[in-house]
């Protein structure tokens, strides 16, 4: 693309170190997860720790999510995982991926999680906005994000009913409950 569009390339970004960064701006705090890149024929699983990246393993992808992805972690060596699993691609949905992983028998594959692993699909843009964001911090320093909201719409606030309180079933200065003889509502007759 760099040579059709007659650009000389400054740099590259590696999008799973991007995402992390993004997140870190987003959310606040460094992100201890497993980072879950899917394309056409792989997998790339990227273990997180406290923002910084432990291991990276590309997994040639089948018919079966959950088993791709737990032959990955088994070959990351390690006794337990996060409990956080991120998916992410920037070109579909992948929440029937992310419904795969949730029937996962993760105990019956060897995989063990501090806790249950919870399971979220990044959005769409994610992937675009950490490599913009990364790309603008080392060509111009940007270091944060400014996220444009819409103006906020408050509901309209309750108005005094119009309506005379006889109508709504209340009478003044009566026990409604020891009155039964009164209806509470008027009924039309036709």
């Amino acid at each position: 693309i760099s040579h059709e569009l007659e650009l000389t390339p400054i740099g590259f970004v590696v999008n799973s170190e991007a995402i992390i960064h993004y997140l870190k701006v987003i959310e606040g705090i460094p992100l201890t997860a497993i980072l879950v890149g899917k394309t056409e024929k792989n997998l790339t699983l990227t273990l997180v720790n406290l923002g910084k990246i432990l291991k990276s393993e590309l997994v040639n992808r089948s018919e079966d999510f959950g088993a791709d992805l737990a032959e990955g972690l088994s070959r990351f060596g390690q006794e337990s995982f996060p409990s956080r699993i991120l998916l992410y691609n920037d070109e579909e949905n992948l929440e029937s991926e992310k419904e795969q992983l949730m029937n996962f028998s993760w105990e019956k594959a060897g995989i063990n999680f501090l806790h249950l692993p919870k399971i979220e699909s990044l959005p769409k843009d994610t992937v675009s906005k950490a490599i913009c964001l990364a790309g603008g911090r080392e060509i111009a320093g940007v270091s944060q994000v400014l996220i444009k909201t819409s103006e906020i719409i408050q509901p309209p606030i309750a108005q005094p009913s119009e309506l005379p309180v006889s109508t709504m079933g209340f009478v003044r200065g009566e026990d409604i409950a020891v009155s039964q003889k009164k209806t509470p509502f008027p009924v039309k007759k036709k």
